[in-house]
């Protein structure tokens, strides 16, 4: 395990992680798994587990920004991001596993700069540079060892989630260039997920639940 500790540890999110997220965990390797969870413990704060994934109503679904509307969305991201490899068909077993890793922990800093990190924290408020925070925060844990995955793997893990947002990113617009083929699929698909999973779709299956098309074509109701 990694040398960064959490301060606020007895939240023991090592234990949470496995059991909130059991059903996203399922499909992984074992050493995935494994690290997944560890940088949850080393990482994450407690008020992950409790926070909406949005302070206000501008993004994310309804049952998004409630409490505990962070992890709804985590997991709502992974579900998007299967159908995305179910869509695309390109995506490879082992781009899997770094994709899923790397949705589970995308939004692990989005309320709290980590410690070390320069300049002001954001008093509770999402930035667009949260994704930055958390690559930094996984590089800082894991500094001086190397994870089961591998180093390679890692790298293209913290990268997508660094640049999670897209275009939204700090810095962007991304280049994709710095990325070879394999570590841009993982990019595309962890962005392309989080995009998905903050949409309002459920708004939107309301609004047209309640559409007459009788009444538009002009016949009766």
């Amino acid at each position: 395990m990694g040398k960064m500790e959490n301060e606020q540890g007895s939240c023991n999110s090592h234990t949470r992680c496995l059991s909130v997220f059991e059903d996203e965990l399922s499909p992984l390797d074992d050493s995935y798994r494994r690290f997944v969870a560890e940088s949850f413990e080393m990482i994450c704060r407690p008020w992950f587990w409790y926070v909406p994934a949005a302070m206000g109503g501008k993004n994310h679904p309804w049952a998004c920004r409630s409490v505990g509307g962070l992890v709804k969305h985590t997991k709502l991201a992974v579900w998007w991001a299967h159908r995305l490899f179910q869509l695309r068909g390109d995506v490879l077993g082992e781009q899997q596993q770094e994709i899923i890793a790397a949705v589970l922990l995308h939004d692990i800093c989005k309320f709290e700069k980590p410690a070390g990190v320069e300049g002001a924290n954001t008093d509770g408020r999402a930035v667009n540079c949260h994704g930055h925070w958390a690559a930094w925060a996984m590089w800082e844990a894991w500094a001086g060892v190397i994870p089961l995955i591998g180093r390679k793997s890692f790298g293209r893990i913290s990268d997508a989630v660094a640049w999670h947002m897209g275009q939204w990113s700090e810095g962007a617009p991304v280049n994709c260039s710095q990325w070879d083929e394999f570590g841009k699929v993982v990019y595309e698909v962890v962005s392309m997920a989080d995009y998905l999973a903050a949409s309002k779709v459920g708004e939107k299956i309301k609004e047209l639940a309640a559409l007459n098309v009788a009444q538009l074509e002009g016949g009766e109701a």
